[in-house]
């Protein structure tokens, strides 16, 4: 009977291991566009489309980070009017932001089903998305959704009003954007229900702005691009809530 028992949790623990092998193994097509040459001594106005699909056939794996990655762009939201996070999620609505504070937006597509089963998928939940600068490099990321709202082909049979708090960096090679997944919506509605990101389509404006620096009122850009041939590399990273990263690459047009 020991080892009958010792045999099944071997089997369980290898069944266990080809999961979340087959889930970090598993990739998105990324792919967009930000057109614009420029130099990092000359950069130009530019802004970006994203477009994110997931290949696999089961429902994606539930992630709890979200990195975007994009060669070749320098971000700056000085002079923009700002809608905190803070502000967004006690509101529990974006009426109350000052219109000229959105800097994109878009939609994202999200499977859920037994948290288990990665083949189940039971709901679909679409949400829109819009882009609020939220000041000091931060980026307010507004998700909405409800059973009365259709986005892209597909209602959401929970209602969301939440706003995540993504970090703007500028790297030597290029911007990226960061943010947590919170619990609630890696596993909504009850705790045995997973969440995975199916398709995402959104931009960020190209956007310019009046600022005053010395005294003199100069132009700048929200978005702009330090440099572009054919094609600049972007790179999506997935951190797992069963561990490990999914990092999937693509390129954007220039």
């Amino acid at each position: 009977m020991r080892r009958v028992a010792l045999t099944a949790l071997a089997a369980g623990a290898l069944a266990l291991a080809g999961s979340a092998a087959a889930q970090a193994a598993s990739s998105y097509t990324v792919g967009g566009s930000a057109s614009g040459g420029g130099s990092k001594s000359k950069p130009v106005p530019t802004g970006l489309k994203l477009a994110v699909k997931y290949n696999g056939t089961d429902r994606p794996p539930t992630a709890s980070k979200f990195t975007l990655a994009v060669q070749g762009l320098k971000v700056a939201t000085t002079g923009v009017p700002v809608c905190s996070v803070n502000s967004l999620n006690q509101a529990q609505t974006d009426t109350g932001c000052n219109k000229a504070a959105k800097v994109g937006g878009g939609y994202v597509k999200n499977e859920v089903g037994d948290t288990p089963d990665q083949s189940s998928i039971t709901i679909l939940c679409n949400l829109s998305v819009t882009l609020y600068n939220a000041g000091s490099g931060r980026l307010a990321v507004w998700l909405k959704g409800a059973p009365t709202i259709n986005v892209a082909g597909a209602t959401c049979p929970i209602g969301v009003n939440q706003a995540l708090d993504g970090k703007l960096t500028n790297t030597s090679r290029g911007m990226s954007l960061s943010f947590t997944i919170p619990p609630n919506l890696m596993h909504p509605g009850v705790p045995t229900e997973a969440q995975g990101i199916s398709e995402i389509s959104t931009t960020i404006d190209k956007r310019i702005v009046t600022v005053k620096k010395h005294g003199k009122k100069t132009k700048t850009s929200v978005l702009s691009s330090t440099g572009c041939k054919g094609s600049r590399s972007i790179s999506l990273t997935l951190g797992l809530e069963a561990g490990g990263t999914n990092t999937s690459t693509g390129s954007a047009k220039c």
